[in-house]
C-alpha cells in the first residue's frame, strides 16, 4: 500500500502473488483444494515469467503434501537455473571483451530479470564500448592502476579472499564493490565465486550425507581435507554431530532434545519448539518430521487465534476484544497479545462517563508513550487513529514519532532484506542483532530462516522448510 511507483513494477507483481499465497496459507483447513490450486497457479506464474527467485521461494513453501505437479515444477525450476547459468556466462565472458555488438546482443538475449545487477553493469559496459573509452592499452593500464586508495584497499582484500578460499566473505566484498563494474579483477571474482561456491557447497553437502550415514572415518577425513574458510559456520553442527557420534550416540537427535521439544508442544510454546526444530542436529530423523508436523498444527492452530484477535482489535467492542484474550492458549508475553490489552485498556477508557474525560486523555496518552517506548508502530497507528479528545500539541508531537519510527523500521527493514538476499551469515546475523522491533515479525522469522541455512551450508530439505513454514 505504501509503494508510490510503477504499479506494474516487477517487484510489485511479485509482491502481489506472494500475497496471495500467504493469504492462501491463512484460509482454515477445509480450503486445502483452493489453496493447492491458487499454489500451483503461482508456480506456472513464476515459471512463464522466468522468475527464479519466487519459483525456488514457493516451492520450499509448498505445504499440501506429495504432488506430481510440484515435482514437475520443480524439474522446471533446475531447467530455468541451467538456462539462467547460461546466459549469465555469455553476459559476462561479452563483457570481458572489447566488441560492443556481441555485448548488445548478449543483453538482448538476456531473459530473466531486467533490472538485474549482471544486466546494469553490462549496460554501462555497453555504453563505455560504444564511447570507445576502453579499448586502448594505455586506457586500461589506467584502470588497473587503481589510484583510488579505497579501490587499491577493496581489490586487495578481494585478492585475499580469493587467496584463503573464503566465499562468503568474497560474496561480501563483491557485493559491496562500489567501482567500475566492468574492472578486471572484480569480473574475475565473480567468476572465481560461482566456481567456489559450487565446490564449497558440494564439499558441505558430502559432509552432512557422512554425517547422516554415520560415517565418522569417512567424514573426518573428509573435514581433513577442507580447503575453504577456515571458521566455516556450516561445520560446526557437522563438528558436533561428530563428537556425538564417536562418543557412540545413535544417529538422530538426543533423548533429552525430543523430550524438551515435547513439552514445548504440550505447553504451545510455539516459538521455542521452532528454534528448537531450527537447532536439531539432525533435521531428517523421524523425531524430528513428527515433531515438524506437529509444530505445523500447532502454527496453523495459533494463526487462527491471531486472525480472531486482530479482527476483535480493529473492531470498539471491549467485551468482545476481552472474550478473544481469555481464549488465547499460546505464549501469554506474544508481541500480539500485549498489543490487544493495550487496546482493550483503551476500549474501556472510551467507555467511562463524560466526566472522566479529563483521566481519558491522560490514559491515552500514556498508551501513546508505551507504543512509542516499545517502538510498536501498529499500535501507536492505531491510538492515533482512534484519538478523539480533540486538538492536542502532545498528539502531533506522536505524529512525528510514529513518522519516525516508520523511516527507522523501513531503514531496518531494508538492511535485513539485503542481508537476506546475500551469502553471508555474519552480516545477516548482525542485522537480526540490530532489529528493534517486533521480534516475532514475518521478516524476522524468515531471517533466522536464512541464517541457519546459510550456517548448514545448503537449502533445508523440503520435510525441513515445510516444518520451518
Amino acid at each position: 500500500a505504501q509503494w508510490e511507483f510503477e504499479a506494474d513494477a516487477p517487484v510489485v507483481l511479485q509482491a502481489r502473488r506472494r500475497l496471495e499465497m500467504l493469504r492462501q496459507s491463512d484460509e482454515p483447513a477445509g480450503a486445502s483444494e483452493s489453496g493447492a490450486a491458487a499454489a500451483l497457479q503461482a508456480l506456472e506464474e513464476a515459471y512463464e515469467n522466468m522468475d527464479v527467485a519466487t519459483l525456488q521461494c514457493l516451492i520450499e513453501d509448498w505445504k499440501f503434501g506429495e504432488s506430481a505437479e510440484l515435482n514437475g515444477y520443480v524439474l522446471k525450476l533446475q531447467q530455468l537455473k541451467r538456462e539462467h547459468d547460461a546466459q549469465l556466462n555469455g553476459l559476462l565472458t561479452a563483457m570481458r571483451g572489447r566488441d560492443p555488438v556481441v555485448l548488445e546482443a548478449k543483453i538482448a538475449q538476456w531473459s530473466f530479470d531486467p533490472d538485474a545487477a549482471v544486466v546494469v553493469q553490462a549496460r554501462r559496459r555497453l555504453n563505455m564500448l560504444r564511447g570507445g573509452e576502453s579499448p586502448s592499452r594505455g586506457n586500461a593500464e589506467a584502470v588497473s592502476a587503481d589510484t583510488n586508495p579505497e579501490r587499491t584497499v577493496a581489490l586487495q582484500k578481494i585478492r585475499n579472499a580469493l587467496q584463503d578460499r573464503d566465499v562468503p566473505r568474497l560474496q561480501h566484498l563483491v557485493e559491496d564493490w562500489e567501482f567500475e563494474a566492468d574492472h578486471p579483477e572484480l569480473s574475475g571474482a565473480v567468476r572465481n565465486l560461482e566456481m567456489l561456491s559450487k565446490e564449497r557447497d558440494q564439499a558441505i553437502s558430502e559432509l552432512r550425507s557422512l554425517v547422516r550415514q554415520g560415517a565418522v572415518e569417512a567424514a573426518e577425513r573428509a573435514l581433513a581435507k577442507w580447503s575453504f574458510e577456515k571458521d566455516s559456520l556450516p561445520l560446526e553442527p557437522i563438528r558436533h554431530r561428530l563428537e556425538e557420534l564417536r562418543g557412540g550416540n545413535a544417529p538422530g537427535p538426543s533423548d533429552g532434545h525430543v523430550q524438551e521439544m515435547e513439552q514445548a508442544h504440550a505447553s504451545k510454546q510455539i516459538g521455542k519448539l521452532q528454534r528448537l526444530l531450527t537447532q536439531s542436529p539432525d533435521p531428517e530423523s523421524e523425531d524430528v518430521q513428527r515433531m515438524a508436523g506437529r509444530y505445523r498444527d500447532l502454527k496453523r492452530e495459533q494463526d487462527c487465534q491471531v486472525a480472531e484477535l486482530m479482527k476483535a482489535m480493529r473492531g470498539r467492542d471491549a467485551v468482545v476484544l476481552e472474550a478473544r484474550l481469555a481464549q488465547w492458549e499460546f505464549e501469554a508475553d506474544a508481541p500480539v497479545v500485549l498489543q490487544a490489552r493495550r487496546r482493550l485498556e483503551m476500549l474501556r477508557q472510551s467507555d467511562e462517563p463524560t466526566g472522566a474525560s479529563e483521566s481519558g486523555p491522560a490514559a491515552a496518552l500514556q498508551a501513546l508513550e508505551e507504543a512509542y517506548e516499545n517502538m510498536d508502530v501498529a499500535t501507536l497507528q492505531c491510538l492515533i487513529e482512534d484519538w478523539k479528545f480533540g486538538e492536542s500539541a502532545e498528539l502531533n508531537g506522536y505524529v512525528l514519532k510514529l513518522q519516525q519510527l516508520k523511516r527507522e523500521h523501513d531503514a531496518q527493514l531494508n538492511g535485513l532484506l539485503t542481508a537476506m538476499r546475500g551469502r553471508d551469515p555474519v552480516v545477516l546475523e548482525a542485522k537480526i542483532a540490530q532489529w528493534s522491533f517486533d521480534p516475532d515479525a514475518a521478516v524476522v522469522v524468515q531471517a533466522r530462516r536464512r541464517l541457519n541455512m546459510l550456517r548448514g551450508g545448503e537449502s533445508p530439505s523440503r520435510g525441513n522448510a515445510e516444518a520451518v513454514s
